[in-house]
């Protein structure tokens, strides 16, 4: 699932500092640089080619696990 969050500005509202990313119940609270740093079955957040804010998950679908659809929040919260 592609958001409309950017590199950009995920880095100047998160910052270093500590976070959370909100999809319908599924809170993840890191970004990983590839889906290789997770293990099969596992939801997680990265920044796409595009760098644009993606959630997925490790060989499967995100769509069916978090059944968003288009125009859906997602929630970037510092800590």
């Amino acid at each position: 699932l592609i958001t409309n969050i950017t590199r950009t500005d995920f880095d100047q509202f998160a910052g270093q500092g500590s976070f959370e990313i909100v999809a319908d119940d599924v809170v993840l609270d890191t970004v990983v640089k590839t889906y290789s740093d997770a293990s099969r079955g596992t939801m997680i957040a990265l920044f796409g080619s595009s760098d644009y804010l993606e959630l997925s998950t490790v060989m499967g679908s995100a769509a069916e696990k978090l059944k968003l659809r288009v125009g859906d929040t997602i929630t970037v919260r510092k800590l």
